[in-house]
């Protein structure tokens, strides 16, 4: 009989990291079809929708909440069902966005996505500790509210474009900056006793985040709300703050946390200089940023976290890592146009797909190795020492 952890590993975890090989693939991809257009097979907006979405509800979800729940979660039959209907979902809307876009199969089945992710997040609330646990609660809540941009955006067909956009910059915004953001930084801090300034920071950042939400839905605000979302930013930047000074002072990890905490600081404080207006004079295409801040978010910081939860500090891992951060770094050099592509002998898509075939490579080899050695390795992030999964997670 396969004990729990295994269960776990093969319905959250295993699914999971096919996916993440899947997403690495269409990116890969995508950009050659750019490169090469006579290789073009799907319709590059569509591929785009796949492949984001695959990352989001296929990657992301399933791994995330598999690390916030404990080793002792019960998976029981309606729990394996539930699963296995998320996963249907998953597989089955990656091909619907890849030929249709955003249409009828697709809508459908990320619609069912969400319904099946709110029955899994109530039957598993004891053990997320939904109301006693700080960051599990906070990234569960950001999750949900999130949630609430999709079902919002039947009301484009009355309400127009605008509507459409600012309730899909709605999602994106509460799931990268809100529930991943939270969800990670919950990874980061197990083992480890907040504090009253790490709580405080924590809901700091929680009340910044929604709070500059309009500013992100809408250009156009009335003072009120530009006070609002102005006063966001400054909880950002502040609870950021206190948040990083917390972690890496209470952190035995010199190196490897500490550069976590360095990216999350970071990712929080350029979102609040890009509400501030900052740092607008600087970017030469708003589109261009938002794919190098949603590829440092959930690439170079939130998936290595994740890796490295779930695998530990291995070759293999610092090869995912290395390559995961260049590309994040590159991709923001070119939105802020600081990277000369002119005068390149090739194509800046080129360096991104080599960079692409390596994080492949390196997730690769990160499952070969757990197969191999047949034990999931985690590093304890308040330990200096490699160990496996301990008995209380």
């Amino acid at each position: 009989m396969k004990s729990n952890t295994s269960l776990l590993f093969n319905y959250f975890t295993f699914p999971a990291l096919i996916y993440l090989s899947v997403t690495l693939l269409s990116g890969i991809w995508i950009r050659l079809q750019w490169v090469i257009p006579y290789w073009a097979l799907f319709n590059p907006k569509f591929a785009i929708h796949a492949h984001s979405h695959l990352a989001m509800l296929g990657w992301l979800f399933p791994i995330l909440l598999r690390l916030l729940l404990p080793k002792s979660a019960p998976f029981t039959i309606t729990s394996k069902m539930l699963v296995l209907l998320l996963h249907f979902t998953i597989i089955a809307m990656f091909p619907a966005f890849l030929y249709e876009g955003y249409a009828l199969w697709s809508i459908t089945f990320s619609s069912l996505f969400i319904i099946f992710s709110y029955i899994l997040i109530y039957l598993y609330r004891r053990e997320l500790q939904l109301g006693v646990n700080i960051l599990n609660s906070l990234a569960i809540g950001l999750y949900l509210l999130s949630t609430v941009g999709p079902w919002a955006l039947g009301g484009a067909a009355r309400f127009g474009l605008e509507w459409l956009t600012a309730w899909i910059a709605f999602f994106l915004h509460l799931q990268f900056n809100g529930w991943v953001t939270f969800a990670v930084l919950a990874i980061l801090s197990k083992d480890t006793t907040l504090l009253l300034p790490a709580k405080i920071g924590f809901s700091l950042l929680a009340i910044g985040t929604v709070f500059v939400t309009p500013g992100l839905m809408y250009t156009q605000l009335s003072p009120w709300w530009h006070g609002l979302v102005y006063g966001g930013s400054s909880f950002l930047v502040i609870g950021g703050l206190l948040v990083s000074y917390f972690a890496i002072k209470n952190s035995s990890l010199s190196s490897v946390k500490t550069v976590f905490v360095s990216l999350f600081l970071i990712k929080t404080l350029s979102i609040s200089f890009i509400i501030f207006d900052f740092a607008q004079p600087w970017i030469h295409h708003i589109h261009s940023f938002r794919v190098a801040f949603t590829h440092f978010v959930l690439l170079s910081w939130g998936s290595s976290v994740i890796l490295f939860a779930q695998f530990g500090l291995t070759r293999f891992w610092l090869l995912f890592f290395a390559a995961a951060l260049l590309k994040g770094c590159i991709l923001t050099l070119d939105a802020f146009q600081w990277i000369n592509s002119s005068v390149l002998p090739f194509s800046l898509q080129w360096v991104y797909i080599v960079l692409g075939v390596l994080l492949l490579i390196s997730l690769f080899g990160l499952i070969y190795l757990h197969f191999v050695s047949n034990v999931t390795v985690r590093y304890r992030f308040s330990s200096l020492s490699l160990k496996g999964i301990d008995e209380k997670n």
